[in-house]
């Protein structure tokens, strides 16, 4: 009984952690570092080290939620601690769960600088990072591709629902299947009903100033109250598909 609880238990906090990241990752309101570093108001203090051109010179600095980043005002390249780039990559690449498994660690890999996933560089041994705006911003939206992929490959996702991105194409450009004419995502509750959650998730998290833990930790503990807004929102849709039948 109780390795079935703990089953339950991990299942579940890992059912938690795939929707939050599914819902930011899919949200019109999700969060992008480069329009981040183009609204944030820019502080001038003591520069990081710039591990691309050496520089210690005072920087422009953009504080977000529980980090800061530096631009570097000898070359285009932004300085980070690493605890900032994790945290940066949490929070603008829907990443709730442990980013160790897409760090490549220097030393294991026999590389120069160690990554986290793609489009930076960090100095394990000082504790920085360095990055390119453009190529660290493009890292993050296909982290966040990758994720809602992953999430909509799941056997249970509606086929609907998935992204269009991920339709197999014939050669001449047509999709392999013709798709029934009555079959339709704005008529199908299940994948209206996902997308609405989704929506609400992402919404709530995009305005909000919790950190992953609390972000967790209310998923977790909230599962039976997601499961029950999930069947109402269900029933809505369901009963207001069949009167715009009738």
């Amino acid at each position: 009984m109780l390795a079935f609880l703990i089953m339950v238990i991990c299942f579940s906090r890992r059912w938690a952690l795939s929707v939050l990241s599914y819902s930011t990752a899919k949200s019109p309101f999700r969060p992008e570092i480069k329009a981040f570093i183009g609204q944030c108001r820019t502080e001038r203090k003591t520069g990081l080290e710039c591990l691309n051109c050496g520089s210690l010179n005072d920087k422009d600095t953009y504080v977000g939620k529980g980090f800061f980043v530096q631009k570097c005002d000898q070359c285009p390249y932004y300085i980070a601690t690493k605890g900032s780039l994790f945290r940066m990559f949490r929070f603008f690449g829907s990443a709730f769960d442990d980013p160790d498994p897409y760090y490549w660690d220097a030393k294991f890999h026999n590389l120069p600088y160690s990554r986290l996933y793609k489009g930076n560089y960090v100095s394990d041994p000082k504790k920085l990072a360095f990055f390119l705006l453009d190529e660290f911003g493009e890292a993050l939206n296909e982290f966040n591709r990758s994720r809602i992929r992953d999430f909509e490959s799941n056997w249970w996702f509606p086929k609907k629902l998935r992204s269009s991105a991920d339709i197999e194409q014939a050669p001449n450009g047509l999709p392999d299947k013709e798709k029934p004419k009555n079959e339709s995502a704005t008529k199908n509750p299940i994948a209206i009903t996902t997308v609405l959650m989704s929506v609400i998730i992402g919404t709530i998290y995009a305005s909000t100033s919790f950190d992953r833990g609390h972000w967790v930790t209310f998923i977790f503990i909230g599962y039976p109250i997601l499961m029950f807004l999930y069947l109402a929102i269900f029933l809505l849709v369901k009963r207001f598909l069949k009167n715009r039948k009738t």
